[in-house]
């Protein structure tokens, strides 16, 4: 999945459901190149221990 289609699906979400809290998990490597991912208030982040973002300069 791309930023951009992660940040469509929150958007998305969190129109469907302006009071909810998503929790997302990272299992993996979130890699950022081109499209900042902006959260929502109401986003938590939860990184296990293997996961990790990795933002290229101007992300």
């Amino acid at each position: 999945m791309t930023v951009a289609q992660a940040q469509q699906l929150l958007d998305k979400s969190l129109e469907e459901n302006p009071v909810a809290v998503f929790a997302v998990h990272v299992t993996g490597e979130v890699s950022v190149s081109s499209v900042a991912l902006s959260l929502h208030d109401r986003t938590c982040m939860v990184i296990e221990k293997d996961g990790k973002f990795a933002a290229a300069a101007g992300c």
